[in-house]
């Protein structure tokens, strides 16, 4: 996963290995969080759930690679762009 930031004084690259982010340990954690902070309860997800959309995101880099996800472009002409 990549993110890019470009300002007018400084650019930020930042590099991400996608299958370290989007693993089972990180599913389970996530899971966790959503759970015990969602202010409602008619949303619940498990750890398989997010496995499942983990494993598919990860399906998806293989296939396109330098897919983009997020390209934002302000008035002043700071950008931000996240991709796979």
């Amino acid at each position: 996963m990549r993110i890019k930031i470009k300002s007018d004084d400084k650019n930020i690259n930042l590099y991400f290995p996608t299958r370290l982010l989007l693993n089972k340990l990180t599913a389970r954690i996530a899971a966790n969080a959503i759970n015990s902070n969602s202010e409602t309860n008619n949303l619940k997800l498990s750890a398989k759930d997010l496995e499942k959309i983990f494993a598919e995101i990860n399906r998806i880099k293989r296939k396109y690679p330098k897919l983009e996800l997020v390209n934002v472009e302000s008035a002043s002409g700071e950008t931000v762009v996240i991709s796979l």
